[in-house]
């Protein structure tokens, strides 16, 4: 049993062996692989794929209270949950088919509402609202709609509560936040590499005729 478990032993790590030879052999290819592969990845980036860009604003959530009344944890903590039902409203088409008609956008309201995003700034009850579209003005200018129908919209919703603007809208038209180059060549080069050390591998384990005395 001993010799058997020491024998195989010694074919992983003969085989293992054989297979940094193999890779080692054509290391040149390979990096010639990866690297052209990367500057690909590259140039779609910059040339081929549309960039996104990002406008943000954030709002506050206030459950219903008293004038007279304090603020207590109980009612912070009930408001920071309100922000995910409060975020299905604003998504919903309540609020953006109303917005994509105002301003003449022809996009599906599925496809359109994938690139709204609300959600929670570090679990307070200020919830930040992104929306993403290759046209910094366009998306500026839905965030501005948003922030000016999403208050009426939730409130005659869930019929409590008040949202109050944080931050006005704000777009960088400089920076996309899409697609991310840095990624997107690392990801490349990824491919570039597994597939080229994977084909001269495929191709070394194909190759049965004899290269020496001893195979």
């Amino acid at each position: 049993m001993d010799n058997t478990q020491t024998q195989l032993d010694d074919e992983i790590e003969i085989d293992l062996w054989e297979l940094f030879q193999i890779l080692l052999k054509n290391w040149l290819w390979i990096l010639l692989s990866t690297l052209g592969c990367a500057i690909l990845g590259l140039l779609i980036t910059m040339f081929l794929i549309t960039p996104k860009y990002r406008a943000e604003a954030t709002m506050i959530v206030n459950t219903r209270q008293d004038q007279t009344a304090t603020v207590t944890n109980d009612q912070i903590t009930s408001a920071q949950k309100l922000v995910d039902t409060y975020s299905i409203i604003i998504r919903s088409r309540r609020v953006i088919d109303p917005i994509m008609e105002e301003l003449n956008i022809e996009d599906d309201y599925e496809d359109f509402v994938e690139d709204i995003t609300v959600e929670s700034v570090d679990s307070t009850q200020v919830m930040s609202i992104q929306v993403e579209n290759k046209n910094p003005e366009v998306a500026l200018q839905v965030v501005q709609e948003i922030i000016d129908r999403a208050p009426g919209a939730i409130i005659s919703t869930v019929e409590a509560g008040s949202v109050n603007v944080v931050s006005e809208p704000y777009v960088n038209s400089e920076v996309p936040v899409s697609p991310s180059k840095l990624k997107n060549t690392a990801i490349a080069a990824f491919i570039g590499l597994f597939v080229s050390s994977g084909a001269f591998l495929l191709i070394a384990f194909l190759d049965n005729t004899f290269k020496s005395e001893e195979d």
